[in-house]
């Protein structure tokens, strides 16, 4: 096929790239998933936008860019209430789900399932 013939003409760090943009083409004309595609979603994935300078009420054991990057996410629609959740609603549980190994394999605190 003609993946095959592109990914054998690649790098290694290359494919990784070329599979994501393949991927992230198929979602855009929704052939990979009934979930309507999100352009800003994607934009916020792609680019990591981050609030510089604002201040940390976690910067005990959250970065401040990292803050900065929840802040930007909280412009997001679905995610408004997620800085607020972090900062006063379950610090703790955010924490313990920072610390994690795999944090990716662990379910978030309270209701963010996604």
């Amino acid at each position: 096929t003609i993946f095959r013939w592109v990914n054998r003409g690649l790098f290694e760090d290359h494919k990784l790239i070329f599979c994501s943009m393949l991927t992230f083409k198929l979602f855009s004309q929704s052939r990979l998933s009934v979930e309507e595609y999100n352009a800003s979603y994607f934009n916020f994935l792609l680019r990591a936008p981050y609030f510089v300078g604002a201040e940390n009420p976690l910067e005990d054991w959250l970065p401040s860019k990292n803050w900065g990057l929840v802040l930007k996410l909280c412009e997001l629609e679905g995610f408004e209430n997620f800085g607020t959740n972090m900062e006063r609603d379950a610090p703790t549980r955010f924490k313990e789900w920072f610390n994690e190994l795999t944090p990716e394999d662990v379910k978030l605190p309270l209701d963010w399932k996604r």
